[in-house]
């Protein structure tokens, strides 16, 4: 009994903390991650990636942010670390330092999915009310470039119904897609290979396949709740973006002593200068230590439909062109 807790609002378990809002990491863990040193060899690398790993499920389009890192790890693969390799690693530790409460299931209602496919990715999430309860994703191998849009969409069908069965098969659940041919799946003639694998793990489950168009799909992150949320960090001039963004630097010790300072020089010969209130850095948005924000924009430019699901070189060269903070390579 010693080792027994009863009558806990809040129980932490493998890693986890579920409380009456959900299952969230636990930041103890987290912490490790966002201390994580940066790796100086495969074996470290490896390491990182096996605990990060762990949570992937609260982090969006986690196999495709990963995806450079893994490279990595190849066989015959020359381990050299680039900046691109340093934002796909920032990039995860945000996530997962930052990373939301996911909510429990709760198999009175019916569940929702939303997929998703980019050039080099697909991911999915199910969520019950508007809610995420788990986040999936895959890099797609070598073959991807040959494949067509509708088959990597039938592809994240496929990845989101085999790894939620469990959730789906009590009631009719919703699948929401950007492509619009899938929604008449149950209708169409089975020609292609993938059609037939959608069509065989759907058999036997009640589900209705939705269209969205293209990025307004909105798959919640606990930092992006709205399209306007993310216009604010994509464009900066954006009155309400800048408003957010000088309010951050109220939580960050440096950015309000830098902004102090600005406010009776305007400009120091580090490069830092002061326009309409917003601290810029060689003439690009100073977010400072905001760590909501930093995680917003790396998402939003590296894997939603605004950002044209970019790849990392492509992200990398965004974000350093809009927006600065310390220790950004």
């Amino acid at each position: 009994m010693s080792k027994c807790s009863f009558a806990q609002q809040s129980l932490e378990y493998l890693g986890h903390i579920i409380n009456e809002k959900g299952v969230s990491t636990d930041p103890k863990k987290t912490e490790a991650i966002g201390n994580w040193p940066v790796p100086v060899d495969a074996k470290q690398l490896r390491s990182f990636l096996g605990l990060s790993g762990y949570y992937r499920k609260f982090i969006k389009g986690y196999g495709t942010i990963s995806r450079p890192l893994t490279d990595l790890l190849k066989k015959n693969s020359l381990f050299h670390w680039t900046p691109q390799h340093q934002l796909c690693l920032d990039t995860l530790k945000h996530a997962l330092v930052s990373g939301p409460v996911l909510a429990l299931p709760d198999f009175i209602k019916g569940f929702h999915i939303e997929t998703d496919a980019s050039a080099n990715g697909i991911g999915a999430v199910l969520s019950q009310n508007h809610h995420p309860i788990a986040y999936i994703s895959k890099s797609l191998g070598p073959k991807a470039p040959a494949m067509s849009t509708y088959e990597k969409e039938c592809v994240a069908l496929i990845l989101a119904v085999t790894k939620w069965k469990s959730y789906l098969q009590h009631r009719e659940f919703t699948i929401a897609t950007d492509h619009h041919s899938l929604v008449h799946l149950g209708d169409q003639k089975l020609l292609e290979g993938m059609q037939h694998k959608a069509f065989i793990k759907l058999l036997g489950l009640q589900y209705k396949i939705i269209h969205k168009k293209g990025w307004k799909i909105k798959l919640p992150t606990p930092y992006l709740d709205n399209l306007t949320h993310l216009r604010c960090w994509l464009h900066p001039q954006s009155h309400q973006g800048l408003e957010i963004i000088v309010e951050g630097y109220d939580q960050d010790a440096h950015s309000k002593q830098l902004l102090a300072k600005l406010a009776l020089t305007g400009s120091n010969e580090k490069g830092f200068s002061l326009q309409d209130g917003v601290i810029r850095y060689k003439n690009r948005i100073w977010l400072g230590n905001h760590k909501e924000a930093q995680q917003a924009i790396l998402l939003a430019l590296h894997s939603s439909g605004l950002g044209g699901h970019s790849g990392i070189t492509a992200t990398y060269q965004k974000v350093k062109s809009l927006f600065a903070w310390p220790h950004m390579k």
